[in-house]
């Protein structure tokens, strides 16, 4: 696949899935449904991962230093 192609690929996965696609952005990563699948599911879970995070971090009681 050509490099514009794949380009245009990583953005509408980015557009039609809502995620940032991380890494790097190289055709064969992108030859294949089962890849692509693969990396919604793997962006999907981090950003999970990151909100899971930070909705703990702000629910944790503030230490006031005593």
């Amino acid at each position: 696949m050509a490099s514009i192609g794949v380009m245009e690929l990583v953005a509408y996965v980015q557009s039609a899935w809502r995620l940032e696609v991380k890494g790097e952005v190289i055709p064969e990563t992108f030859d294949s449904i089962n890849r692509i699948v693969a990396i919604v599911r793997h962006e999907q879970v981090q950003a999970f991962l990151r909100s899971l995070s930070s909705a703990l971090d702000t629910s944790k009681p503030k230490s006031d230093g005593r």
